[in-house]
């Protein structure tokens, strides 16, 4: 069943996520907290820990936005849906997924160009940037942008599995009498 398949895709993308999110927002917290100490105690910092956090943001944000969608709590205006009869409701909700799915291919194109840009440009994040045994130089821009496309793609796919549900509820539900 190409459904199950959907399925089961999806969870194991939400496994990963969730990973990613709690990871991400650990190594955020510790570098904050240790930030803040060396910042209050020692009257120094970690040169690259504002700019990185900042970078955490993102992908925790854009990370969330995926989660969000796949369990169904992303934004919603659905004051019409409340007056409208559960098939015409499944109709409109495809529709909307379907229209989601053009738009986040139209945000997945502007930020493909503008991780392209970003790597042709060799725009630098960081000069240095060092963990106490390895450290980098120059580390590029384009590393932590390409987040950017990558979401996109993923909530694409999840405004597309939603349609396909949404349809596939539509055309299987039985009309009450």
């Amino acid at each position: 069943n190409k459904m199950h398949f959907l399925n089961k895709l999806n969870n194991y993308l939400e496994k990963i996520e969730n990973f990613l999110v709690i990871f991400i927002l650990t190594a955020m917290v510790l570098l904050s907290f240790t930030q803040v100490l060396l910042r209050n105690f020692a009257d120094f910092g970690i040169d690259w820990a504002d700019v990185f956090l900042r970078q955490m943001v993102l992908w925790v944000g854009l990370i969330g936005a995926s989660l969000s969608i796949k369990n169904g709590k992303g934004i919603a205006i659905d004051v019409a849906s409340k007056f409208l009869p559960n098939k015409i409701k499944m109709l409109v909700n495809a529709l909307t997924n379907l229209f989601s799915v053009y738009v986040c291919y139209l945000l997945f194109l502007a930020a493909f160009d503008f991780v392209k840009d970003e790597k042709e440009f060799g725009s630098v994040l960081f000069e240095q940037f060092s963990l106490g045994f390895v450290t980098f130089n120059e580390v590029h821009t384009w590393i932590f942008t390409i987040i950017l496309p990558f979401a996109f793609v993923v909530i694409s796919a999840r405004f597309l599995f939603l349609a396909i549900q949404n349809l596939i509820t539509l055309f299987t539900q039985k009309e009450p009498k």
